[in-house]
């Protein structure tokens, strides 16, 4: 199973802030019992986000689904209880909550998506960096010559 740190880094951004609501808003039962136009409203994050988030987390062994409108959090990778209680938790998340997995077009179209934002971010400190540099406030561009750096 893939660890908390490796699924949360998956998700990105609005995503990360999604994952780390979904924990803070879980019952005892280490449930969350929304559903997803809810989840949106309360969090401020878009639908298709949310949609989005969920299912990567699913996918990830991260929750499970209980029906349309609950989810359970792995009590493997968190849960705030006892360890007895935790068992109990346990038990019903590998018998009762289904496991959903995304297919290689979803998982494509999200990395795809992921790659967009991403490249809109180079893009957005690009052009910031050239902004610095037109406007004479320091700035150093570091080429390599013959193994050594010297400033431009």
């Amino acid at each position: 199973m893939r660890n908390l740190i490796a699924t949360l880094e998956l998700v990105g951004n609005q995503k990360t802030k999604l994952a780390y609501w979904i924990i803070e808003h879980l019952d005892r039962e280490n449930k969350l019992t929304l559903t997803l136009r809810q989840i949106a409203e309360q969090t401020g994050i878009s639908l298709e986000t949310v949609r989005i988030t969920i299912k990567i987390l699913l996918d990830a062994d991260f929750l499970r689904k209980i029906n349309i409108s609950a989810y359970m959090v792995n009590p493997e990778v968190i849960f705030k209880g006892t360890h007895k209680a935790r068992l109990g938790i346990l038990n019903v998340y590998r018998t009762e909550a289904e496991h959903v997995v995304m297919t290689d077009e979803e998982k494509i179209k999200n990395y795809q998506s992921s790659i967009k934002y991403l490249q809109e971010k180079i893009q957005k400190l690009e052009m910031k960096k050239a902004h610095l540099a037109s406007d004479g406030k320091y700035y150093v561009q570091e080429t390599v010559i013959d193994e050594d750096v010297k400033a431009v």
